[in-house]
C-alpha cells in the first residue's frame, strides 16, 4: 500500500450542504446517510487526490459491509493507503464501483442512490478547497520536475545518454519512464526517469510511450540499453509497498 504524506483537509471541514433529492421520508433517511458517509470519512491529500476510510465504504455503495468487502479487494493495493491504523481506498476507485453498480443496479431507487453516492464525490472532488490544494501542488510539482535532469546527472555522474548510450549533448533531457500525463503521481520521482539526448526524448515522445513496458518494447526494437529496466521494476516496488 502507498501512504498519504500529509492530510490537507478532511471532508468535513469543506461544509457540503445537504441538498434532499425528492423521495419518501424512508429515501431521505438514506440519501442523508449517503452524504454522511462520504462527509465524515472523506479526507483530500496533498495532491488533492480523495481517499475514503473503508469503514463507510458500504454505505456509500449502498450494499452489505460483506460485499463491499468484496469489491474492496478487486481494488489494486496501490489505490489503498493507511492512516493512523484505518484503510482508505482512492475516491476514483470507488467511482468505478459506483458505475458498475450504476449499470447493473437492477432497479431503478438503487440506481439513484449511486448516482447520489457519485454526485458528493463530484462535490468533494470539485469544491473550492480541493481545487485549491490541486493547483498548489501543481505548481510544487513544475517546479521540482525541472529539477530532475540536473539532480539525476549530478546524483549518478550520468555522462552518456542512459538509453543508446551515446555521449550526453548539452541538449539533454529528463524522460519520464511513466509518463507524466498517464501517472501523474510519479512525476517527481528521480527513479522514474532517465537522462537522454533531446532527439531520442523527441523520439520517444513521437512513438507514445507511456509506460516502462512500451519503452522496453522499444529498446528492443533499437537496440538500445534495458538495464533500466529491473532497477526500475524495484524501484516501483519499494516505492507501491511504501
Amino acid at each position: 500500500m502507498s501512504e498519504i504524506v500529509l492530510i490537507q483537509i478532511p471532508a468535513s471541514d469543506l461544509e457540503l450542504e445537504f441538498m434532499q433529492p425528492f423521495g419518501s421520508d424512508s429515501q431521505r433517511k438514506t440519501f442523508k446517510s449517503i452524504h454522511s458517509a462520504w462527509t465524515s470519512s472523506a479526507i483530500i491529500d496533498q495532491a488533492g487526490a480523495i481517499w475514503v476510510c473503508t469503514s463507510k465504504l458500504h454505505t456509500i455503495l449502498r450494499t452489505n459491509p460483506s460485499l463491499a468487502r468484496y469489491h474492496l479487494n478487486t481494488v489494486k493495493d496501490e489505490y489503498k493507503t493507511e492512516v493512523t491504523g484505518a484503510t482508505y481506498v482512492k475516491g476514483s476507485e470507488i467511482c468505478h464501483l459506483i458505475d458498475r453498480i450504476v449499470q447493473s443496479a437492477g432497479s431503478i431507487r438503487r440506481e439513484g442512490y449511486a448516482r447520489y453516492s457519485e454526485a458528493i464525490y463530484r462535490d468533494i472532488r470539485d469544491s473550492e478547497r480541493t481545487r485549491l490544494v490541486r493547483a498548489e501542488h501543481y505548481e510544487l510539482m513544475q517546479s521540482y520536475r525541472s529539477e530532475l535532469r540536473r539532480t539525476r546527472i549530478a546524483h549518478f555522474q550520468v555522462k552518456r545518454d542512459e538509453l543508446t548510450s551515446l555521449p550526453l549533448r548539452f541538449c539533454n533531457q529528463f524522460s519520464h519512464i511513466r509518463s507524466v500525463a498517464a501517472y501523474p503521481r510519479l512525476g517527481d520521482k528521480l527513479w522514474n526517469g532517465l537522462v537522454i539526448n533531446q532527439d531520442i526524448h523527441g523520439f520517444i515522445t513521437k512513438s507514445e510511450i507511456n509506460d516502462e513496458n512500451q519503452l522496453l518494447d522499444l529498446c528492443v526494437e533499437h537496440g538500445w540499453k534495458t538495464d533500466w529496466y529491473s532497477a526500475y521494476l524495484e524501484s516501483l516496488k519499494e516505492h507501491t509497498q511504501g
